[in-house]
Formats: C-alpha cells, structure tokens, sequence
C-alpha cells in the first residue's frame, strides 16, 4: 500500500513518492506536485505550525486550502459535494495501524433556524443573559 510505503523514514532530500513508486503532476498553485490519480487532492499554503505538549514530536498544522482536485467519479453534482462512499478512504491512525471508513450513515444536519433555537439564543442574548 502506497500510504504505508511513503511512511517510511527517508533520509532528508529523498522523495516519499519517487521512492513508493507513486506517479506525480504538476500542483497549479504551489510547488511540489501532487499524486496522480488520487480522487481528491488539495494544494495548500502553510498558515502556521502550532507546537504541542513538550518536544517536537506533536503539532498542530494550519494550512489555506489554494484550490481542490475532485475526479468527476467522486463528485455528486446534484448534493454539490463528493460522494464519501466512493472513496474508499484509508487512515493512518499511528504506528502501524490504519482504519477503514467501514458502514457509513448519513445524518441530515439539525434545521436551527427552524428548530427556535436561534430565536431562543437571540432572545436570551438580548435579556444579557
């Protein structure tokens, strides 16, 4: 599997993707090129590192999200977003374990507006409380 090939520890200069096999295309808006093939991708800026706890081992990354790169078999055009039961995504969760996204559901999100809660927080905020 080409996620855990490119998790291996490369010395400094040496590329994940060229060493893994992974074939790559040119990023339209930074600099080092994405996978090809991959169903999404983004190109991102780095906002900021944000270091945790004590050492360098944990870190938090913000990144701007420049633009995305959805392959048109993930996408549904009628929802405007993609389709997450096509993906058939692979996580790394630490060490040499990684997770599947196993059964999905899929939950609608909560109507506020119409629930009264907005007009609940509206009213209590003008109360001052």
């Amino acid at each position: 599997m080409a996620v855990n090939q490119t998790a291996a520890e490369l010395p400094p200069g040496q590329s994940e993707a060229e060493a893994s096999g992974l074939q790559t295309v040119p990023s339209s808006h930074v600099r080092p090129p994405r996978v090809l093939g991959c169903p999404v991708a983004m190109e991102c800026r780095l906002d900021q590192v944000v270091r945790l706890g004590h050492g360098q081992a944990q870190a938090l990354v913000v990144a701007e999200v420049l633009a995305f790169h959805i392959d048109e078999a993930v996408w549904d055009a009628k929802a405007g977003q993609i389709d997450a039961s096509k993906l058939d995504p692979l996580s790394r969760l630490g060490g040499q374990w990684f997770g599947t996204l196993g059964e999905g559901i899929e939950l609608p999100r909560p109507d506020w507006q119409a629930s009264g809660f907005v007009a609940r927080v509206a009213a209590r905020s003008a109360e001052g409380g």
